[in-house]
Parts: structure tokens; sequence; C-alpha cells
């Protein structure tokens, strides 16, 4: 029962990050988007780098690890989670949401060609079904009158690619230690690179409104902290396969979410190009498995 307890909190938290980022970083918000991303990491890297020292892990990282803790760090949470927040200052958290539900479609490509080896005909088709949903989620913005929907999508998309090579650059080179350790580590090195992207880039200084605040500390304690430590804990107890149906469960909850508390509209091109993409992705993960 404390095992599904976890899944269910996976399901919800990380589920609900979606409408965290959308309203920390929407028009009005008071908070750029890079800041924000690197100010939230800041914090939570040593955060989590605590918890490990005192449950009694080393913190310590020798050159290598270092190394790699700071590449996918950045590959996760620069390029990655920083490109998806930039991306939801101009369209929905829900919308957000499958687009990177496709991430399972993406790491089979890029496993294919980091192994040089081609997938069977079964895993290309399913490829090729979750691409057909991405792209009919991104249709109604090829022809939008906002262009920049458009430019967030491709956004989101780069992003959600490079999450997955961050995934797969961790798995093929591991970090020493606990995954607390390595996830306190990429999350620092990530935060002083995002601000210093803010700096570059120019953003205004953070003005955020109170709902921004809270946004933001939700995605603090509940979205690096809490939820990370639950789903470490979820991969002990349950099979892999279990837990990794949070990648089409997240997508519904940040959907319904979106449409209770920010009014987003829910249109049936959406609905099926999600579909879609859910379906390929279930298949994929039952596949692996």
């Amino acid at each position: 029962m404390r095992a599904f307890i976890y899944l269910i909190t996976i399901y919800l938290i990380w589920g609900s990050t979606y409408l965290a980022m959308r309203i920390g970083v929407m028009e009005g918000s008071g908070f750029p988007p890079f800041a924000l991303a690197g100010s939230r990491m800041l914090l939570a890297g040593p955060i989590l780098l605590l918890i490990s020292y005192f449950k009694g892990n080393s913190i310590k990282l020798d050159a290598n690890s270092f190394k790699r803790a700071f590449i996918s760090g950045c590959l996760l949470w620069c390029s990655g989670h920083g490109l998806i927040l930039w991306g939801e200052q101009y369209v929905d958290s829900g919308y957000t949401a499958l687009i990177i539900s496709s991430l399972p479609v993406w790491v089979l490509v890029m496993e294919s060609f980091w192994n040089k080896k081609l997938p069977g005909l079964i895993q290309t088709l399913l490829v090729l079904f979750g691409l057909v949903g991405v792209l009919l989620l991104v249709y109604p913005k090829l022809y939008g009158d906002q262009k920049t929907d458009l430019v967030s999508t491709i956004a989101i998309l780069i992003g959600t690619v490079s999450w997955g090579a961050g995934s797969l650059y961790q798995k093929r080179y591991p970090l020493q230690g606990s995954s607390l350790t390595s996830s306190g580590y990429q999350q620092l090195f990530a935060g002083i690179v995002l601000l210093l992207i803010s700096f570059l880039s120019s953003e205004p200084l953070p003005r955020p409104v109170s709902s921004a605040v809270f946004a933001w500390l939700y995605l603090v304690i509940f979205g690096s902290i809490i939820a990370f430590t639950v789903y470490v804990k979820a991969l002990k107890e349950l099979p892999a396969g279990v837990v990794m149906t949070h990648a089409y469960v997240n997508p519904i909850v940040a959907v319904t979410l979106g449409y209770l508390i920010l009014s987003e509209p829910v249109m049936p091109m959406m609905l099926l190009g999600g579909s879609v993409v859910l379906a390929s992705v279930f298949a994929i993960i039952v596949r692996k498995k």
C-alpha cells in the first residue's frame, strides 16, 4: 500500500508542476523564466545535498563525476527545463504536458543512434505513430495567428529532447554515490548556469506577484525535493515499468488542472494528438518492459 501511495504522489505532484510553471511565468507573474528556473535549482540543489548528507551518504565528487554531473545537469535542467519553462510563457500548461509526454519516443530514437542499432519494425512503427501525434498537436500552431505559440512549441520540443539526452547520458555515464547526491549537484550546477543565462540575456529583475511566489515555492519543495525523493523510493519498491506509468498519467493531471484552475481550452485536435502520443508512449513502455 505504501508503494502505491508513492505512485499516486508522483502522479499528482509531477502532473501539477506544469500548472505551477505556467503560473510562475505567465504574463504579469513578474518572474522571468530563466531567473525562476535558476533560483529554483540553486535552492533545491543544496537542500537535496543536505538531505543526502544527513542520510549518511557521501557528497564528495571526483573530477570525472563532477564533469558528468555538470553535463547531465545542463542537459536536464538548463536546455531541458529552462527551454520548457521559457515556452510556457506563451502556451497552456496542459498543452505543454502533452508535448513533453512524447519523451519516450525521442529517447527511443536517440538510443538507436547512440547504440548504432536500428530499431525493429514494431518499434519503428510506434515511433512513427508517436510522431504523428506530435504533428497533430503542433499543426494548429502552424496556421494560428500567434506565431509565438509555434516558437514556444519548438522550444518545448527541443527542451524535451534535451531532457531525454540528459537522461541517456546519465544512464550511460552514471554518477558515483546516491541519487540524492547526484541530483543535488545537477540542480546546483544548473542553477548557477541558468542564472548566468538570465543575466547574459538581460532578463529583468524578478518582481513576482504572490501567486508566482507560491508557484516557485511549490516547484522547489514539492517538484524538486518531495516528488524526487518519493520517486527514488517508488523505484525501490515497485517495478520500473509501473513507476514509468507517470509518463502518461502526468499529462492527464496537467490538462485537467489547467482546465479547472486556469480555464485553459481543451481543443479536439489537442485531445486527438495527445491521445495518439500517449497511446504510443504506453506501447513503447510496455514493450520495453
